[in-house]
């Protein structure tokens, strides 16, 4: 049996489940949404006890779906990386995900 079932063939609205689908996720954003940019060791600090594994996955797929960017966006080993929030991305996500679910967004 497939670990994942995809059955919402809308792109954004799959996106907007996989960025706003785990508590780890909400809680990197609302972290950087008030705090502003922050390398993934402040993020790990600020939102222990998480581990650096996890918010390190959860910051890949974040930046993938354009909830948070990353500066530089293609980090060399050793660089240390600013991810900031994008509250635009996060509003489209939020925003498909209530439709998706027939729930009017504020």
């Amino acid at each position: 049996m497939p670990k994942f079932v995809q059955v919402i063939a809308d792109a954004i609205v799959n996106a907007a489940i996989e960025v706003l689908g785990t508590q780890v996720r909400v809680a990197i954003l609302a972290y950087l949404a008030e705090n502003g940019p922050a390398t993934r060791g402040q993020i790990v600090k600020a939102i222990s006890p998480i581990g650096v594994t996890t918010v390190q996955s959860s910051l890949v797929v974040l930046v993938k779906h354009g909830a948070v960017t990353a500066d530089p966006p293609e980090a060399k080993s050793g660089q240390r990386v600013q991810y900031t929030h994008n509250p635009q991305r996060v509003a489209e996500l939020h925003a498909a995900l209530g439709a998706a679910v027939h729930v009017a967004s504020k």
